[in-house]
């Protein structure tokens, strides 16, 4: 019998076309084991439970805990294989089990500039394909340790089972019995290979393998098994895991099987404790056909089973195939093949169970044939990254792993007039050769600062990606060309195609060992990033940040809650944290809609505001909401959440309604501030009871420049006398751009007007995270002063005001002499000289 008839590369028209077809039709809808040979240990299989957790940890102690600290990155990888051809175009391969899988690197201090350089962080730990096998999704979860009476912070490390590189056959060798070789088609005495899955799986003798989930334990260093998902009731045939995505609220692990199609929620100790099923469930939502789960492949012992041919090895259809996964905003979020598109389910506010109100999110029509999305991460600007994979019809281990030039990175933002709805038409974020280059993983990580150090206030704004052809930049003109790696590369999250197509804008992190330099698409597997980002749904390791001394970050204060109720009132903060173990919950209150214990109306059209802004004392900004709700609703408070990053809202984040003065705290003048408000009926939210919460996002501007006393030398507020107005009268200019110690040196003459009398300047920057240094008030002879914060590419306004100190000593009104200068910070500003 013919097989299906495909192109000069490899692809299937039939199942293209398919695929392209389902695309529109969605688009239309949205619009409206380590085995050493012993081959008996694979004949023992026995049926199981949906999840089994390990009995017991692993028996080796650890000497210390994991060496994690803010900033560090850890991906997956493919293990190396060894190839050889026992028939004409038939190629076998067997893994080698020494080959990392898995790396550790010290992410800090990091580069400041985006150059196309090649980063060499130094490497702390690597777990080999012969521990934990082939692997590539990663979640985290952080943990707080008492060690020699102090308290540590780390954190785990959950890696997922996965086919993503290949599935590597092994059968007895006829020449030499105790051996094996490699299996090109599936058999009686047909195992998977070892180094395929790890011996950490295969140890425990009941048939473990493609659905492992293991965890490199934060407290002990160790790696170890975790949990085996069987949701069909017998072991994984081969098609393996996706995604995993930690729920720190409700402490809860998220993970795709790729055989199944079904989401499963398991407990902190490995055990199901929910599933859901898109093909079932979500689809009709779309107006598709529900389609059912199938019957279980045979696996390995089946000779359909070809480890060159994806097709084979039992992976859901496409219509219920998923990938990435990502908790958001008390939902999850999830990448579906068909399309591909993006999905989300809310998750019970107590329990963390899945609702039923899946929705269409997202269809991704400039993905191309086979891609799926294998990894999602929210940016704090509101958009949604998706990063594309795609499987080949057909794997060699000597060539592509995935389909070239399809490994796109997609940001999707907000529709302005209905921030619950998605702008269907994304920006593009270049990653490797041609931005078209990735390898599916991806995390979001904060700007670094000129020290090298996180510039804490501006979460969220590297995007950091997996893939292969990662062009880097010869340190010298006549440097030969280097050869494009596989590994990890980091660009600005604002930075689109064509800018961000690389080298322009990038930093490269190889990956070591034989895998780079690679030509070959689809090495590489997911990466994460401990960092104080809410966005890498890693938003416990915020305390890491704490812990380091960088304060708090986003909005509000970091407080972990060590008991409290599962629920919580939308003024509190939620709980899941007092068992004792040492395992965080969420640190801080969730917006609107997220931390409350009822039912909530998104998008109702049911507060009204008529918002105004003043200025404070002490750098404050005050909010008059003007709030009213519509009657019916009964509300008579309104929660108040900051959604910008570094600006908190001071006393609250409860109010009653209709809000009076709200102060805000960490704003800039002149900056942009969104609010999250929640009006509801503190009757019901009190009484526990499922209660009405209406949501409205608003977007306010803070005064560039405050009146009266607060141009003067004491600050923002306080002083006695009168701003004089916008005048033409400064005319600022740039003598000197320097780098130093505290960030950027300007020295600045601002042209002022000799019949002022002015003798300083107040210099206020109106970019989030950017103060001057040791201000905000400088003598003029000229003005010299330093800018912290600062990120290469960045523009940079500055307000100033010039005046004469004695009058404003005097108490007496003053001359303010304003104006504004945009400040480039270049990508190569040379050092000051001594």
């Amino acid at each position: 019998m013919k097989g299906p008839r495909r192109d000069k590369t490899g692809r299937d028209p039939q199942e293209e076309g398919a695929r392209g077809s389902a695309a529109r039709g969605l688009a239309v809808r949205i619009a409206t084991g380590f085995l050493r040979g012993s081959i008996a240990l694979w004949a023992a299989l026995v049926l199981t439970p949906a999840v089994r957790a390990q009995d017991a940890p692993s028996a080796a102690p650890a000497s210390s805990p994991l060496p994690v600290a803010v900033g560090d990155l850890v991906f997956t990888r493919e293990g190396a294989v060894t190839t050889l051809r026992r028939e004409e175009e038939a190629l076998g391969f067997l893994r080698d089990p020494a080959a990392p899988v898995l790396e550790l690197r010290r992410g800090l201090p990091a580069p400041a500039l985006f150059e196309g350089q090649r980063w060499q962080p130094d490497r702390l730990l690597t777990v080999s394909a012969d521990e934990i096998g082939q692997v590539f999704g990663l979640a985290l979860r952080a943990r707080r340790l008492r060690m020699d009476g102090k308290e540590t912070l780390t954190a785990d490390i959950f890696i997922a089972a996965s086919a993503s590189y290949g599935v590597a056959l092994a059968e007895p060798d006829p020449e030499h019995p105790d051996r094996l070789r490699p299996a090109l088609a599936g058999g009686a005495d047909v195992v998977f290979a070892p180094g395929q899955w790890g011996r950490l799986a295969a140890a425990a003798g009941r048939g473990y393998g493609p659905g492992a989930i293991y965890l490199l334990d934060g407290a002990t260093g160790t790696a170890r098994h975790f949990a085996e998902v069987r949701p069909l009731g017998r072991p994984n045939g081969g098609a393996g895991l996706g995604n995993l995505a930690w729920d720190p609220r409700h402490r809860l692990l998220f993970v795709s099987d790729r055989e199944s199609g079904l989401v499963l929620a398991l407990d902190g100790r490995g055990r199901e404790v929910d599933r859901f099923d898109h093909g079932v469930t979500g689809r009709p939502v779309a107006d598709l056909p529900p389609v059912p789960l199938a019957p279980p492949a045979p696996g390995p012992h089946s000779p359909h089973f070809r480890p060159a041919v994806p097709s084979s090895w039992g992976l859901a259809p496409l219509p219920r195939r998923i990938w990435g996964l990502a908790v958001h905003r008390g939902r999850l979020y999830y990448g579906a093949a068909e399309g591909p598109s993006l999905w989300s389910v809310g998750l019970d506010p107590k329990t963390g169970r899945f609702l039923d109100d899946p929705r269409l999110e997202i269809v991704v029509l400039e993905a191309g044939p086979g891609a799926e999305i294998a990894d999602i991460a929210f940016a704090p600007n509101g958009e949604v990254l998706l990063a594309l994979r795609a499987l080949p019809a057909r794997i060699d281990p000597e060539g592509d792993l995935a389909r070239p030039e399809e490994g796109r990175v997609l940001a999707y933002h907000p529709m302005r007039d209905d921030p619950a709805r998605w702008d269907q038409t994304p920006r593009q974020i270049g990653v490797g050769r041609g931005g078209v280059a990735g390898d599916g993983g991806l995390a979001l990580g904060p700007a670094i600062d000129w020290n090298g150090r996180p510039a804490v206030s501006r979460c969220g704004e590297r995007v950091i990606a997996t893939g292969h052809r990662l062009p880097i930049v010869p340190q010298a003109d006549t440097a030969p060309p280097l050869p494009l790696p596989a590994g990890v590369q980091l660009s600005p999250l604002r930075v689109s195609a064509p800018a961000s197509l690389p080298p322009a804008a990038t930093i490269v992190l190889p990956a070591t060992g034989p895998v780079p330099p690679s030509e070959r698409a689809g090495t590489m597997g997911d990466v994460a990033l401990f960092a104080p980002c809410p966005a890498n749904g890693g938003a416990a390791l915020l305390l890491m940040c704490r812990a380091a001394g960088w304060g708090p970050v986003g909005g509000g204060a970091v407080t972990p809650s060590s008991s409290g109720p599962a629920g919580g009132t939308p003024g509190g903060t939620p709980g899941g944290g007092g068992s004792g173990d040492g395992i965080l919950p969420l640190p801080f209150p969730l917006p609107p809609g997220g931390g409350g214990g009822g039912a909530v109306e998104p998008g109702a059209a049911c507060l009204a505001a008529e918002p105004s802004v003043g200025c404070g004392e002490n750098g404050v900004f005050l909010v008059d909401l003007g709030a009213a709700a519509t009657a019916g609703l009964g509300a008579d408070s309104i929660k108040v959440t900051s959604l910008t990053p570094g600006v908190s809202v001071v006393g609250g984040p409860v109010f009653p309604l209709p809000g009076g003065q709200i102060p805000l705290a960490g704003a800039s003048p002149g900056q942009s501030v969104t609010l999250g408000l929640c009006g509801f009926d503190s009757t019901a939210a009190a009484n526990g009871t499922p209660f009405t919460c209406c949501r409205r996002q608003i977007t306010l501007s803070m005064p560039a420049i405050c009146g009266g006393g607060s141009e003067g030398p004491g600050g923002t507020g306080g002083g006695a006398g009168q701003s004089g107005g916008d005048t033409a009268c400064l005319a600022p200019q740039v003598q000197q751009l320097c780098r130093d110690a505290d960030g950027v040196r300007i020295t600045l003459d601002p042209g002022v007007d000799p019949a002022l009398g002015a003798d300083a300047v107040k210099v206020t920057s109106l970019a989030p995270g950017v103060q001057p240094v040791g201000g905000p008030t400088f003598p003029l002879s000229p003005a010299i002063f330093s800018l912290a914060g600062t990120t290469p590419g960045q523009t940079v306004q500055l307000a100033l005001c010039a005046f004469p100190t004695a009058e404003a000593a005097a108490g007496t009104p003053f001359s303010c002499c304003r104006g504004r200068l945009d400040l480039a910070i270049d990508q190569e500003i040379p050092a000051c000289p001594d």
